[in-house]
């Protein structure tokens, strides 16, 4: 990105200011919001017109929870989609590709180009006509010990967050953790949507895609139909390892930082979460995770060397 292009996203990126807030949540339903633009107001109404989005057919859906590696993981297929290893300057930028931030879709709806969509929002929530007609969805997820500590670090500190500690944070948001219907819905939702077949899903896992970023971008590339070659997949890799991105990425996180830094990338570790969970903790989310998850076909890697 040239100086002139890294002023500008800036200064689009501080224009949000009055808009982009953290807190307070807006309850609806039995769950949290943060109170994006169009949020504020009728939540069942801006639910209901993302379910009735016109999709078309060659637009992707790239769903995640939050902080489970969802810039990564889209930067990775805005460059297969584009055939490109350039940084994706436009999408995260505008935020009229994330579902449920804009206030309508009149900016989405007159874009020629293929449509990269996002959205945090559980698989209950999409499109309707995206799932029918069987478009794209890509569904990123992460362990949730290491997603709940880089969720509590994302927010610590930034303007309008309250101050709480660790300890404070894992018995409001973690072991009550219902933002977006919580990250056990959340999950329990893709999951059995894929394993149901109820629509065309790949599903990414953070861990898997630290451990082998080849060979999972390469199987994204083919879920994708795009063409690759391996000296493609390998440089679309490197431009996306975490030490480029951390460095080269602007993203809204500059505007709700009291300095104005960007916060989204952070450590891209895997097992961060042992530098903060007690024993106690460790213990209590493992019995809930054993209760939330009985059933459910999935193994995260909790750690480099073993699984829960």
């Amino acid at each position: 990105m040239s100086t002139r292009q890294f002023r500008t996203t800036v200064e689009q990126l501080n224009s949000l200011n009055d808009k982009f807030g953290i807190w307070p949540l807006i309850e609806y339903n039995g769950w949290r919001y943060f109170p994006l633009p169009s949020m504020v107001g009728d939540v069942g109404k801006r639910l209901q017109q993302m379910k009735d989005f016109n999709s078309r057919d060659d637009d992707v859906i790239l769903a995640s929870s939050y902080k489970s590696g969802t810039h990564w993981v889209h930067e990775i297929t805005s460059m297969l989609l584009n055939q490109t290893t350039e940084y994706n300057t436009k999408h995260w930028t505008s935020l009229h590709l994330q579902l449920e931030w804009p206030e309508d879709y009149k900016f989405t709806e007159a874009m020629s180009e293929q449509r990269l969509l996002q959205s945090h929002l559980p698989f209950e929530c999409l499109p309707t006509a995206h799932i029918k007609k069987g478009a794209k969805i890509i569904y990123v997820s992460r362990n949730p010990k290491d997603r709940d500590v880089s969720m509590y670090n994302f927010l610590h500190g930034k303007i309008g967050w309250p101050d709480m500690t660790w300890n404070e944070y894992f018995e409001k948001f973690v072991l009550n953790d219902d933002i977006y219907g919580g990250w056990f819905n959340h999950a329990k939702q893709y999951i059995d949507a894929i394993e149901h077949k109820k629509a065309n899903i790949c599903q990414v896992l953070y861990e898997d895609m630290w451990l082998d970023p080849i060979k999972h971008t390469t199987r994204l590339a083919d879920f994708l139909e795009v063409p690759y070659d391996d000296k493609f997949i390998k440089e679309v890799v490197k431009k996306c390892s975490f030490h480029e991105l951390k460095n080269k990425k602007i993203d809204i996180t500059v505007t709700i930082h009291p300095e104005g830094k960007s916060t989204l990338f952070r450590k891209g570790k895997l097992g961060d979460w042992k530098n903060w969970f007690t024993v106690s903790q460790n213990e209590q989310f493992d019995a809930l995770y054993r209760k939330e998850m009985k059933n459910v076909d999935v193994n995260f890697v909790f750690e480099p060397s073993g699984q829960i």
